[in-house]
């Protein structure tokens, strides 16, 4: 069973429990950022489960039965917790803003679901902290990118075209040709010209949403 809660931003569910249920999520190709398994558990079905976990790199933590207690929403766990990508698609731009742009409430949501130790909280803590400060000098708070990821699009974009008309790698070339029609599709959709290169309208595809 999953819990959790969304958010218009596309906040997905936090935790799924139960063995049928975290397997199914793992097969569906749900992004799986770490499982909680009783310690000891060797049955058929758990093994299955770390199978599918190790598969999609997923971190495994071996835990008591008192743990999952205190982990679980529902009380039926049957041994196993996985926790969900809390924002399935989200922009860690989106992800602040769906949050009020709050340190309490980020502190909470994402900060504490990395059980890191102190001197790494911090620093976790510290580093939203500051995007959230840069966010505010650039402007913007309710829409928009930091100039960073700005920049960073403009970086790959530069080696696309490299990629594409000088660097002579056919396999690049073979896998834009391939994605051609769906970029030209994805353009129409979203009302967007020419001025949006072909690598920020793809993010924007992976994104699950039209560019603002």
């Amino acid at each position: 069973k999953m819990g959790g809660r969304r958010t218009d931003l596309r906040y997905e569910e936090l935790t799924i429990e139960g063995r049928n249920a975290v397997l199914e999520a793992f097969r569906s190709g749900k992004p799986i950022d770490k499982l909680f398994v009783l310690d000891g558990c060797q049955d058929g079905p758990i093994k299955s489960i770390t199978r599918e976990a190790r598969k999609h790199d997923t971190i495994i933590n071996y835990v008591t039965k008192e743990r999952l207690d205190q982990l679980s929403e529902t009380k039926k766990h049957q041994g196993v917790i996985a926790f969900a990508a809390a924002y399935e698609y989200a922009q860690v731009e989106d992800m602040l803003r769906a949050l009020g742009l709050d340190m309490k409430q980020i502190e909470r949501h994402i900060v504490a679901r990395f059980e890191a130790d102190e001197e790494t909280g911090r620093e976790i803590h510290d580093w939203y902290d500051n995007l959230i400060a840069i966010m505010k000098q650039e402007k913007v708070e309710t829409k928009g990118h930091i100039q960073a990821l700005k920049n960073t699009v403009n970086e790959l974009t530069e080696l696309h075209f490299f990629l594409l008309h000088q660097g002579h790698d056919r396999r690049y070339q073979q896998l834009v040709t391939l994605a051609a029609g769906n970029l030209v599709e994805f353009r129409r959709k979203a009302g967007v010209d020419d001025s949006v290169s072909d690598v920020e309208l793809a993010l924007n595809a992976l994104y699950g949403r039209k560019r603002k």
